[in-house]
C-alpha cells in the first residue's frame, strides 16, 4: 500500500512539473463577426501546448495574413503555473464596393457569417471607346483562402457574360459565355496547391465549331518568401487538360522582387507557355495582350511555345506622414520596363525575338493600384489596368 501512494505521489509530482509553462486557455477579444473557432483554427492552437514565443509570433502573422484584421496583439497572462493567451483583435470592414477590371463593378463580403468564407456579386461592364459602354454580363461566387480558419481554400464561381475576342483589328466579335467554375486548394509549407475544373458554354454568329468546353488544371504556388526585408521570390506552375476537347496547356511563372537601396527597386519576370493539341480560341495561351506582350496587337501571337522576359526598374516618390516619424506613403511609382518575347513553332530564328520599351506609373488608391502604361514595340500602345 505503501509503495502505491509512493508511487502515485511521484506521478503527480512528474505531472505537475511537466505541465507547468503551458498555455491552458485563449481569451479573444474583439472578435466581433469571426467565429472564435475561426480564430483558433488560424492560429493552430492545441489546448496544453506549451508557451512557445516562436509559436505565438507565427499565430499572429497567420491572424494578420488571414485578411480579416487589421491589428493583432498577443499577450499572456499567468494562472497558477501555467498561462492564459489573451487575443485582442481589431477586425476589417468585411462589407465593401470594388471596381475591378476582370471583376467588374460589385459588393463583396470576406466574411459571411463569420467564418472566414467570402461571397461576391458584380455586373461587368464593355467598352471599344471612351465613349460607348454598355452591360456585359453579371458575376456570383463564393470563396475562401481559410475555409473555418484551416489550410483548405476554394472558389465557385458563376458567370454569365459577354466577352470580347480580339485578336486583329479585322477580327473582332463579341460572344456569349456562360462559365461554371470550381477550385480547391491546400496550403503546405510555402507551396499551395490547387486544383481547378472548368466548364463554360459559348455561342456567337462568329463560332460554328466550339460551343462548349471543359477543363480541369492543377496549379502550384509557392508563398512569397521574404528574405532580409529586401527580396522576394514568386513561383506559380499551371498545368490544363481539355476534357470535350483534346488539348493541354502548360504554363510557368516566376518573378524576382529585388529592393536596391532605400525605396528603389528590381523587378523581373520569365514567363513561359506551351500549347499542345488543338486548345479552342477561349482556352488557348496568346501572346500580345495587356499582362503579358505589350506594344503589340492583342493575342497576336499563339504559337506552340512563347517566352517572355520582363524588367521593371521602379522608383517610389514617398511622403512623411504625421502619424508617425516612420510611416510614410508611396503615392505614386514610376517605372521603366523592358520587355522580350521568344516566338516559336520549333525553329530557333533570331526574328523569333520580339522587343517591347515601356514607362508606367503607379497610383494608390482606395481601390487599389492604378497603372497607365506606354508601350513601344511592333506598334505604340496605352494600357491601363487596376490591381
Amino acid at each position: 500500500m505503501k509503495k502505491a501512494i509512493l508511487f502515485l505521489s511521484i506521478v503527480l509530482f512528474s505531472l505537475s512539473i511537466f505541465a507547468q509553462d503551458r498555455i491552458v486557455g485563449v481569451k479573444i477579444n474583439g472578435n466581433l463577426r469571426t467565429q472564435k473557432c475561426v480564430v483558433l483554427n488560424l492560429m493552430n492552437y492545441k489546448e496544453g501546448m506549451k508557451v512557445d514565443l516562436n509559436a505565438i509570433s507565427k499565430a499572429q502573422d497567420a491572424l494578420l495574413n488571414s485578411g480579416l484584421f487589421s491589428d493583432v496583439y498577443m499577450s499572456l497572462d499567468a494562472s497558477g503555473n501555467n498561462y492564459i493567451l489573451v487575443v485582442d483583435l481589431e477586425e476589417k470592414n468585411h462589407f465593401s464596393p470594388f471596381m475591378d477590371l476582370k471583376k467588374g463593378v460589385g459588393i463583396e463580403d470576406d466574411d459571411l457569417l463569420g467564418l472566414a468564407i467570402g461571397g461576391h456579386v458584380s455586373l461587368r461592364f464593355f467598352n471599344l471607346s471612351p465613349f460607348k459602354m454598355f452591360l456585359g454580363g453579371y458575376s456570383v461566387g463564393l470563396n475562401s483562402i481559410h475555409v473555418f480558419g484551416t489550410p483548405l481554400s476554394f472558389n465557385l464561381s458563376f458567370d454569365n457574360l459577354k466577352k470580347l475576342y480580339w485578336k486583329r483589328l479585322n477580327d473582332v466579335f463579341y460572344y456569349n459565355s456562360t462559365t461554371f467554375n470550381a477550385d480547391i486548394g491546400c496550403k503546405m509549407a510555402n507551396l499551395s496547391f490547387m486544383a481547378n475544373y472548368v466548364h463554360e458554354t459559348i455561342s456567337s454568329s462568329n463560332i460554328s465549331s466550339v460551343s462548349s468546353v471543359g477543363a480541369i488544371s492543377l496549379k502550384i504556388e509557392n508563398l512569397p518568401q521574404i528574405q532580409d526585408a529586401r527580396t522576394y521570390w514568386l513561383l506559380e506552375a499551371n498545368i490544363e487538360h481539355g476534357l470535350s476537347a483534346t488539348y493541354t496547356n502548360v504554363s510557368v511563372d516566376i518573378e524576382n522582387y529585388h529592393r536596391i537601396v532605400m525605396q528603389i527597386y528590381a523587378q523581373s519576370r520569365i514567363y513561359s507557355v506551351f500549347n499542345m493539341g488543338n486548345a479552342p480560341f477561349n482556352r488557348k495561351l496568346y501572346f500580345g495582350q495587356s499582362d503579358n506582350l505589350k506594344g503589340y496587337g492583342e493575342r497576336e501571337f499563339d504559337s506552340p511555345f512563347m517566352a517572355l522576359f520582363e524588367m521593371k526598374l521602379g522608383v517610389p516618390f514617398t511622403f512623411p506622414l504625421d502619424l508617425s516619424k516612420s510611416f510614410k506613403l508611396n503615392f505614386f511609382t514610376p517605372e521603366f520596363i523592358l520587355q522580350t518575347a521568344f516566338i516559336s513553332d520549333g525553329n530557333f530564328d533570331l526574328g523569333n525575338f520580339k522587343p517591347s520599351v515601356g514607362f508606367g506609373l503607379k497610383l494608390k488608391t482606395p481601390f487599389g493600384n492604378l497603372e497607365p502604361e506606354i508601350f513601344f514595340g511592333k506598334e505604340f500602345g496605352f494600357y491601363f489596368e487596376m490591381k
